[in-house]
């Protein structure tokens, strides 16, 4: 038993009171609704679009909600070639990266297929604010990337 109970007990209700400060800071819960509903497509104008790296395809994006928020987004991403003709049956995969802190998230959003070159990707995890990228890999006949940068207030 310590000779200074007081003590003691101080030290715990200062860590307490410290961790309940900093456990906001580090994002929202999951599971909070995003605004989006996987049942139908994106009716608003996408985020960005890009053309991959190889200029193999043109991909919008789309976060929800918008603008993002520090914790737990979903993301769309529409693929097409070319031509405009959107492109079913790829791999898409995609990684949460903070740049200017050189680190990423240990979550990885699934990515799941919609038709009409939707992919949904959930739940990304922008935990912190600031400037994320989104390096997203696509796969299909041939491989090629797009990076998005997502700012997070």
């Amino acid at each position: 038993m310590s000779r200074f109970p007081a003590r003691r007990a101080l030290g715990a209700v200062a860590l307490a009171g410290l961790l309940s400060a900093v456990a906001p800071a580090c994002g929202s819960a999951a599971g909070e609704p995003t605004g989006y509903d996987p049942t139908m497509p994106p009716t608003t104008a996408p985020h960005t679009t890009l053309t991959s790296v190889d200029g193999t395809w043109d991909v919008a994006l789309w976060v929800f909600p918008d603008p993002p928020r520090k914790g737990t987004n979903d993301v769309v991403f529409r693929v097409v070639d070319g031509a405009g003709t959107p492109e079913d049956g790829l791999a898409v995969g995609t990684q949460p990266w903070m740049p200017a802190h050189g680190h990423g998230t240990a979550a990885v959003p699934a990515v799941a297929a919609q038709g009409d070159g939707l992919y949904w990707a959930m739940p990304v995890s922008l935990y912190m604010a600031g400037r994320w990228e989104l390096r997203t890999t696509i796969a299909g006949d041939v491989t090629d990337r797009v990076v998005f940068m997502v700012d997070v207030p």
